[in-house]
């Protein structure tokens, strides 16, 4: 090979590297998700109930995966009474008997929002094997409410979920 041919191949190789790599390096585009809970009022009574509410934000610059259906929702509010001790809010049976419907994955664009949550009256359920289930009045005390989504980066479902947890507190005054 001639000397007039090797400066000329590098002096190519040299042009694409300079051409060819960016300033920086590339990275993973990596997502952002978002999740606010609040309860309002911050002490409740049953003239004036105590409502929660949770909203999830993908600010993120792709979108992301959830799963959605009958039972199998990426979203969950759980309440705590002042025993620690879930508390039911409404009659399980009520909606009883259970559509049927399959839970599959749900995109979650980016720049898009979900909201969720519920209302404390007062009223909770007792878990029973008959319909309607029994009522009783909430006691006083502190209550937490424990909000979860769980997301994925992929549609595969394959990648391993992102939860997001939180949690607030309210005081109930019967």
């Amino acid at each position: 090979m001639s000397v007039t041919r090797r400066i000329a191949m590098v002096a190519m190789l040299l042009l694409a590297a300079v051409l060819g790599c960016g300033r920086e390096p590339t990275r993973p585009v990596v997502p952002f998700v978002m999740m606010t809970l609040s309860a309002t009022p911050s002490a409740g009574s049953p003239a004036s109930p105590v409502t929660f509410n949770l909203k999830v934000t993908n600010a993120g610059p792709t979108q992301v995966w959830y799963i959605e259906g009958c039972g199998c929702d990426a979203m969950d509010v759980t309440v705590l009474g002042p025993d620690g001790n879930a508390v039911l809010l409404s009659d399980p049976w009520a909606s009883y008997p259970y559509p049927l419907c399959p839970c599959g994955p749900v995109s979650f664009a980016s720049g898009t929002d979900l909201s969720g949550g519920g209302r404390f009256t007062g009223t909770l359920f007792a878990p029973s094997p008959v319909s309607p289930s029994p009522s009783y009045a909430a006691p006083a005390g502190r209550y937490t409410v424990i909000a979860k989504f769980w997301y994925e980066p992929g549609k595969s479902l394959s990648l391993p979920q992102v939860e997001l947890t939180r949690r607030t507190t309210f005081d109930w005054h019967p």
